[in-house]
């Protein structure tokens, strides 16, 4: 059965933390590409922007970004923010004071992504990370290969599924010589083996166990 294998006003001194933030937002910025989608969110806990009046959020992403396509509350106190130009992004991911306190400043981390299948024996004596160098230019930051267990062996396959850093999945790609196809990936859908509904696992499951076979209530078989 295969198997997926995915498994700023006053300046605060730059973390570690920053520093690894601003590598992992580099991604959305390859070929003039750009992420549309934004997280702020407050750097002190017991100081969270959800506090602030809807006034002072519209004046402050106004001082640093102008007039944004969209902004909105999340539920942990945040705010998602969406960009319609490139330098609104930018000068977004440089804050670090919003108002009148700290922030913390990220690249949404599915909104501005994309995944897609590819098939391509050409690339099967290549590695994961070989592939993703190769195709770091179309927009490619991350490869897994989807590999087969027969006979108690995992074997690679054919199929790679591509994660590319912006949210229009392109029709092809191009490898090598070769112009390969690329498809939507579509996630096997969650469902729970605790009440057989779709939507969540067994972990998170309130409801009482139901039988597989009759869909009633668990009983013996």
């Amino acid at each position: 059965m295969a198997s997926l294998a995915f498994p700023k006003k006053k300046k605060r001194t730059r973390t570690d933390d920053d520093s690894d933030s601003e590598s992992e937002n580099e991604i959305f910025f390859m070929k003039d590409n750009w992420p549309r989608f934004v997280v702020v969110q407050s750097a002190n806990e017991e100081r969270p922007l959800s506090k602030l009046s809807p006034f002072a959020v519209q004046k402050g992403f106004q001082a640093i970004a102008g007039t944004l396509k969209s902004t909105k509350k999340l539920r942990d106190g945040s705010f998602l923010v969406e960009c319609s130009r490139k330098t609104q992004a930018e000068n977004l991911l440089k804050t670090v004071d919003f108002v009148d306190r700290p922030v913390h400043v990220s690249v949404h981390k599915t909104l501005n992504s994309s995944r897609g299948v590819i098939r391509c024996r050409e690339l099967s004596d290549m590695s994961e990370t070989e592939i993703r160098d190769e195709l770091k230019t179309q927009g490619v930051v991350e490869v897994h290969r989807v590999t087969v267990k027969k006979e108690g062996k995992v074997i690679p396959t054919n199929t790679l599924f591509l994660t590319f850093n912006r949210p229009d999945l392109p029709k092809e790609i191009v490898v090598g010589y070769l112009k390969v196809k690329v498809q939507l990936f579509v996630p096997n859908p969650l469902r729970c083996f605790n009440c057989n509904k779709f939507g969540h696992t067994s972990q998170r499951c309130r409801t009482t166990a139901k039988c597989q076979r009759c869909g009633k209530d668990k009983h013996e078989e």
